[in-house]
């Protein structure tokens, strides 16, 4: 869901879909009185993890950037 949050917008920017970015503006506004009640704090504890070396979301979204940055191509 935190991949598709921050996707999603890109996409509908680059495509020109406004429908698409309304209709995500919309559901931000109607989740965020729910937060609790969804459970969505869950998700965005987990925010954290990008930027903890030892964590599974570091893993898969931060650290492959990290080793093609270390690989030298000469």
């Amino acid at each position: 869901m935190l991949v598709l949050a921050i996707c999603l917008p890109i996409y509908a920017l680059m495509r020109r879909r406004w429908g698409l970015l309304l209709f995500g503006i919309i559901a931000l506004i109607v989740m965020i009185p729910l937060l609790e009640y969804l459970h969505l704090d869950l998700f965005l504890s987990r925010l954290g993890e990008f930027g903890s070396t030892r964590s599974s979301g570091f893993a898969r979204f931060v650290g492959g950037f990290l080793s093609f940055r270390s690989v030298s191509l000469e």
